[in-house]
């Protein structure tokens, strides 16, 4: 498993207990501040996908069938799948507070800050809110040098709010220069998510 991801859940982890991503096709609108729309959800999975169902928290997700998934040490990785320098987090951490659609904005300074624990990072455009599998939150679109592989990568992080729970959705292209040719990809595995009910 990259380590990039498990420092990434590490940080997660500490700021969890402290506080107790739309993509679109191409990075030149965030780039200028114009706001693509969302991906729209879909109501069967694109051919060639296969879906990942956590029954145990009512999620599930689709994404390429040639994409390799990888066990995590972490047990709040949920998923972990990756093919030729894309790649697909997802991550469910309790919070011990609840956030409800109309509390989301508070919630911001949770992702701030977990973002800024990521490191040095290079933020591509302002966090935007949204709404993703029937779920409320946040998305971020930053580039960071990946300490594994000393390259350049991009990451679109959104942090989505079930009650209790915050689900963390990662998109990751390696390098960096390849996400413009991935985010459609990204906005397909996206609008697969089911996050109230498998």
């Amino acid at each position: 498993m990259p380590r990039r991801w498990l420092a990434v859940g590490a940080a997660v982890a500490v700021l969890i207990g402290l506080a107790a991503v739309v993509i679109g096709g191409d990075l030149a609108p965030s780039l200028s501040g114009s706001d693509p729309a969302p991906p729209k959800p879909s109501a069967t999975d694109p051919p060639g996908f296969v879906r990942f169902r956590d029954a145990a928290v009512g999620l599930s997700i689709a994404h390429p069938s040639g994409w390799r998934r990888h066990a995590s040490p972490d047990s709040q990785v949920r998923l972990l799948a990756e093919h030729e320098g894309a790649s697909v987090l997802v991550r469910i951490a309790p919070l011990g507070l609840a956030v409800v659609p109309e509390t989301v904005g508070a919630a911001r300074q949770i992702t701030d800050k977990l973002v800024r624990a990521a490191g040095e990072i290079k933020l591509l455009r302002r966090p935007r809110r949204v709404k993703l599998g029937g779920l409320s939150g946040y998305l971020y679109l930053y580039k960071f040098r990946d300490p594994r592989t000393k390259q350049k990568a991009a990451h679109a992080h959104y942090f989505l709010f079930r009650g209790e729970n915050m689900i963390t959705l990662v998109f990751q292209a390696v390098p960096a220069d390849r996400f413009v040719e991935f985010a459609p990809l990204f906005d397909r595995i996206a609008a697969s998510l089911r996050g109230q009910g498998a």
